[in-house]
């Protein structure tokens, strides 16, 4: 799957911080971006409109990434599926694991380094 050079990216962190820092990461690449504290706020944003790439927080209030992606992965159109990566400051095999198995694509660690965002991005995004 290639997305289209006007994509967006939506980063899904409840730490603003990290939420600001990613979208600036992304920003970088003049990707399109934009940002949500939960995992509940993800699935509506993506309700309205297509994303082509999902940064997902795996441990969030409300509605963490696991449960997030698996309700992605089960009531979204083919057409409609984002790439999803995990971020997690859980470091851990475990942890990779469990979102891969959740419907994640890929999973990174935090803190995320600027090299990583953009490494993510570029196989998914069209020149």
């Amino acid at each position: 799957m290639r997305a289209p050079a006007d994509s967006r990216v939506l980063v899904v962190d409840d730490d603003e911080s990290v939420r600001l820092a990613v979208m600036l990461m992304v920003d970088e690449l003049g990707v399109g971006v934009d940002g949500v504290a939960d995992g509940r706020e993800a699935i509506e944003v993506l309700r309205l409109a297509p994303y082509a790439l999902v940064f997902m927080d795996v441990k969030m209030p409300v509605c963490d990434g696991i449960t997030a992606t698996r309700a992605i992965r089960t009531t979204f159109p083919a057409d409609r599926q984002p790439v999803i990566v995990g971020l997690t400051g859980w470091a851990t095999e475990a942890t990779r694991v469990v979102a891969l198995a959740a419907g994640m694509d890929a999973c990174v660690f935090k803190p995320v380094a600027v090299e990583t965002v953009h490494a993510v991005l570029r196989p998914w995004l069209r020149p």
